[in-house]
């Protein structure tokens, strides 16, 4: 940007973006968006809304500048139209009848608080209903004095008192009951001004003969829906669906419903434009946690309208998984992509078919797994008799992607910790994996296993270098016990990559039988060879070459000495455990870090005393099983916490909660704070949004899962 236009102070910004310079405003923006996001914050407490809000007054704002009279007034009179924005959506939200308020002071009166109480208070807010916490927002966080709110809200004064003293009640109590957050959330997002920019580009492009007609996107929309057909078709260019794609989050439900539709429209040019609207949504699709990073992340409110929509059409099965499948490789984030490939399985007779004529176009070699791929993994037994026929066929391409294949199945039934899994658990695993989804082993055909095992061994002695080390670490990951013969026999190959790949599946498979060919190998092997040996003998905690490690220890290969000394931590016997406590001490540098990370594994560092069997109890009796299916997920706790699409006793949806999220107050807050869920006198109940969640996610337990969830 301009160092000129950065140094200019707001008034003369103002008369630049009126003479058509659409930069000058961005800078605008830059300078005003923490104020109107904090003030739609505040109001809405969510930021999910205050996105939507901000975003809806800075257009605003640009729409309406030639009525600000006096352009060195522009952040007042910019506040002021946040302010109008956050009381049309308030009104829209609780049905009060009132007319935006043409001007109010910028500051009327401060109230005497202490700033470390008001940034407490702020993080408290969206704990509360949302009539309290516009009339805390108003007067504590805007300035306003009494009269001024009660103008604002069109209700007596003594109505704004009497509120005001119920509001800080529960604030109080919301303080009492919860962590400190202060200043979370408080920025927009790095695509908010590029989104702003979008709707301009586009309203002055839809408004271009009409300039002083222009309004809102979203307004436009919710007054006409089906004018969204009209934009889309007249997009003459690729920028101006470019612009579109990046607005999906905010046409509002009836224009999304209509751009669902459009994508199955008889005029295949129509539906082409779009499809690729939605396509560059999905590349842009945002998400959200609600209780930091160890939280599970949950898809955005447009995305779930969508899936939403797309599950009520009334369109073939065959078109809806089309349209899934297009829009699942897309997706920007694994997330959103996660949630399509779980509504693509509700039609898997029709899924399966295209997703294996993708599979097939796959290039086998790449770094990781096709989303493609990952989906018909989970149609277990389906895929692997496909894979037979690969497996099975004389093409070398096909018989490395039958490999790839069976790789990919290998892992997803890899999961030994939930052999005990109760169904429900089980089932959110699936739900919410995306990398390897388990699968049941029992749940699987012995004869295709088998056969698919057999026929990955035999690849073991292709002629083709690739072909052959790829079968070998398959074999690894299908812990194929039954064909140790097979690996055993590339042990000695000739091929060095051969030898060390099997040295790696035999370390995966883990069979004691095994292990004086690690120590072979770990001895004479080149290094190489000799490195892949020492981590097997780790991976296996084979104590009989731990001599053979103090030896190698002091090796002058240094991959060699480091192999060799985590492997002596992964053993963990008390000789192992002194000769790595002494490298801590007196080792060179490098050996020294890898000595605290060995001994950090094998817990000789100090660590919190574990709970006791009377606090385990008592947290069982508390939430009613010991391990609750998740940390904090909020869909989840949709899917299994209410099994009815109704509202719900907050005490009772807290007691439901436990049973299945780790930490119930973030996910109850989650809920509220992003929208999914409002609370008012003890009484919870799903908005719009939490509705449209709640009706996918049944959709993926009756159609995919096959789990019932009872009261």
């Amino acid at each position: 940007m301009d160092e000129e236009l950065r140094q200019m102070r707001d008034r003369e910004l103002v008369g630049i973006v009126r003479s058509g310079d659409c930069e000058a405003f961005e800078l605008l923006m830059d300078r005003c968006h923490e104020m109107v996001y904090g003030i739609c914050l505040r109001i809405s407490g969510s930021p999910v809304e205050a996105d939507i809000l901000a975003h809806d007054a800075f257009v605003e704002a640009y729409l309406k500048l030639d009525q600000l009279r006096d352009p060195g007034k522009f952040r007042a009179w910019l506040r002021q139209v946040a302010l109008n924005i956050c009381r049309m959506w308030y009104r829209q939200h609780k049905r009060m009848l009132f007319e935006p308020v043409e001007a109010l002071p910028e500051i009327v009166h401060k109230p005497e608080v202490d700033p470390t109480q008001i940034a407490r208070m702020g993080g408290a807010l969206p704990e509360l209903s949302p009539g309290h916490r516009l009339v805390l927002a108003l007067h504590y966080f805007e300035g306003m004095t009494y009269e001024n709110i009660a103008k604002f809200l069109d209700v007596p004064v003594g109505t704004v008192m009497s509120r005001l003293y119920r509001a800080r009640q529960a604030l109080k109590e919301a303080l009492n009951g919860r962590f400190e957050t202060e200043g979370e959330g408080m920025s927009p997002d790095e695509l908010f001004k590029e989104e702003v920019r979008a709707e301009i580009s586009l309203l002055l492009s839809v408004f271009k003969t009409q300039p002083s007609a222009m309004e809102r996107l979203t307004v436009l929309l919710r007054r006409s829906p089906r004018r969204l057909i009209d934009i889309i078709c007249q997009a003459s260019e690729d920028a101006l669906l470019n612009h579109l794609s990046l607005l999906v989050a905010r046409l509002g439900p009836d224009a999304g419903n209509v751009l669902i539709e459009m994508c199955f429209a008889p005029d295949e040019i129509a539906a082409a434009k779009a499809r690729a609207v939605l396509n560059g949504h999905m590349a842009r699709d945002k998400v959200f946690r609600a209780g930091g990073p160890e939280s599970d992340s949950t898809a955005s409110a447009a995305t779930y309208h969508l899936a939403d929509m797309l599950i009520r059409l009334a369109v073939k099965p065959v078109e809806k998984a089309e349209l899934l499948i297009d829009l699942m490789e897309k997706a920007r984030n694994a997330t959103t992509a996660l949630l399509l490939t779980n509504l693509l399985m509700c039609y898997p007779r029709e899924a399966f078919p295209i997703l294996m004529q993708r599979f097939r176009l796959q290039k086998h070699d790449e770094l990781s797994p096709s989303r493609a791929l990952l989906a018909l993994c989970r149609t277990g037994d389906r895929f692997c008799r496909e894979l037979i026929v690969l497996l099975a066929g004389r093409s070398p391409y096909e018989q490395k992607l039958g490999l790839s294949g069976v790789e990919a199945v290998a892992r997803c039934l890899d999961h030994p910790w939930l052999n005990d899994a109760t169904p429900e658990r089980f089932a959110n695993e699936v739900r919410m994996r995306y990398l390897w989804p388990p699968l049941c082993v029992e749940d699987m055909d012995t004869g295709t296993l088998e056969r698919m095992t057999a026929l990955t061994a035999g690849l073991t002695k292709h002629n083709q270098t690739d072909t052959r080390n790829a079968a070998l670490r398959v074999m690894g990951y299908l812990r194929a016990d039954c064909h140790l013969d097979d690996i055993l026999a590339c042990v000695t190959h000739e091929e060095q990559s051969t030898r060390i790949e099997a040295i790696k599946a035999l370390a995966q498979i883990d069979a004691p039988s095994t292990f004086d060919v690690f120590i072979d190998a770990a001895r004479r092997g080149d290094i190489p060879e000799q490195q892949a040996a020492v981590e097997a003998i780790g991976r296996c905690r084979v104590e009989a070459a731990e001599a053979l490690l103090l030896e190698l220890v002091e090796s002058a290969n240094a991959p060699i000495q480091q192999a060799a000394v985590t492997a002596l931590g992964e053993i963990g016997s008390q000789h192992a455990v002194a000769v790595v406590r002494k490298l801590l001490q007196t080792g060179p540098k490098g050996l020294k870090r890898l000595a605290a990370r060995s001994l950090h594994r094998i817990g000789s560092t100090p660590s919190p005393p574990s709970m006791t069997e009377t606090a385990r109890r008592a947290l069982e009796t508390v939430r009613g099983e010991a391990n609750p299916i998740t940390y904090v997920s909020l869909d989840a706790a949709i899917r299994y916490a209410m099994p009815e699409l109704r509202s719900y006793d907050e005490m009772a949806l807290s007691r439901q909660l436990t049973k299945y999220c780790g930490d119930v107050a973030i996910a109850r807050r989650g809920l509220v704070m992003f929208g999914l869920m409002s609370r008012k006198d003890n009484v919870c109940e799903l908005t719009e949004f939490g509705k449209a969640v709640w009706r996918v996610e049944h959709f993926i337990m009756d159609h995919y899962l096959g789990i019932g969830v009872g009261p």
